[in-house]
C-alpha cells in the first residue's frame, strides 16, 4: 500500500485544522503527522525551540539554511535576513536565538516547507495545510506522486472572504495566529486560481464549503470531478470554470 500525502488547502480562516481534527476524530485518517506552520508558530515564540526527531526524519543545520536562501519566500519578502545566523540544529533539535517577539510566520514557514521535504524523503504518510496561495504548494503533489505516494487534495473555504476575515480576527482575540485582511483577501483569490490545477494533480480531491459547516460540494475520484451542490457564482468566477 503507497503512503499517503494528504494536502489540506484553502484561504486563512476556512477551517482547514478542525477539518484535519474531524476527519481523525472519525476514523477517515489515521495519520498523526499534520505539518502546520501557525502551530509551529506558537511553539517558536513560546520556547525558541523545534524538534524534529519528532518526525523521525534526519535533518541538518546546513541543509536547513541551503533550504530557507532557496526559498522565493527569503528571496523576495525578508527585507532582514540577518536571522539566520542565529539559527542552529544540534540532534535534531533547531535552535532560534533571537528575542521571542521577533519570531513571526515567515519563521514557522520555512520550519514546515523543509520539514515537507524531509517527510516526502522517508515514505510516511502525513498530512500538510497550506493556504495554497502560491505555486510551490500545488507542486507538493507533483513531488508526492513522484516519490510514490497516493495524493489527496482537501480545499476547504467560504463563499465570502469577508467571512475568513471576519474568523481570522477572532482567533487573533484568542491569542492565535493573526493575518493582515488585505492579505487575506488576496490569499482567497490566489488559492483559488490554482485550485484547477491542483485538482488536476491530486489522484482524490475533495472540494468543501464551510461557510456554515464542512460540507463537500465536489469531488474528483476515477470518474472526474462530480459536484454535489452548485457553486456559489463568485466562487464560479474565482475558478473561471477550469476546475
Amino acid at each position: 500500500m503507497p503512503p499517503k500525502f494528504r494536502l489540506f488547502a484553502g484561504p486563512n480562516g476556512s477551517g482547514k485544522t478542525s477539518l484535519f481534527d474531524n476527519l481523525r476524530k472519525n476514523g477517515f485518517i489515521h495519520t498523526e503527522l499534520y505539518v502546520n506552520a501557525d502551530r509551529y508558530e506558537r511553539e517558536l515564540k513560546e520556547n525558541l525551540r523545534f524538534n524534529f526527531n519528532a518526525y523521525r526524519v534526519k535533518v541538518s543545520q546546513k541543509e536547513f539554511l541551503e533550504h530557507i536562501k532557496a526559498s522565493s519566500l527569503y528571496l523576495e519578502k525578508i527585507k532582514d535576513k540577518n536571522f539566520i545566523n542565529q539559527i542552529s540544529i544540534q540532534a535534531g533539535i533547531l535552535n532560534f536565538d533571537i528575542p521571542k517577539n521577533q519570531i513571526n510566520s515567515y519563521h514557522a514557514s520555512f520550519v514546515a516547507s523543509y520539514l515537507v521535504e524531509k517527510l516526502l524523503e522517508t515514505n510516511q504518510s502525513f498530512c500538510f495545510e497550506t493556504v495554497m496561495s502560491h505555486k510551490s504548494k500545488v507542486n507538493l503533489l507533483h513531488v508526492a506522486k513522484s516519490k510514490g505516494y497516493k495524493t489527496y487534495l482537501y480545499f476547504v473555504y467560504t463563499d465570502d472572504p469577508e467571512l475568513n476575515v471576519t474568523r481570522v480576527k477572532l482567533r487573533a482575540l484568542m491569542g492565535l495566529h493573526d493575518v493582515n485582511p488585505e492579505i487575506v483577501r488576496s490569499r482567497y483569490k490566489r488559492s483559488f486560481e490554482l485550485l484547477p490545477q491542483a485538482i488536476a494533480i491530486a489522484d482524490e480531491s475533495y472540494i468543501i464549503n464551510n461557510s456554515d459547516s464542512f460540507i463537500i460540494v465536489a469531488e474528483k475520484g476515477n470518474s472526474g470531478l462530480l459536484y454535489h451542490k452548485p457553486l456559489a457564482d463568485k466562487i464560479e468566477k474565482l475558478l473561471n470554470k477550469k476546475a
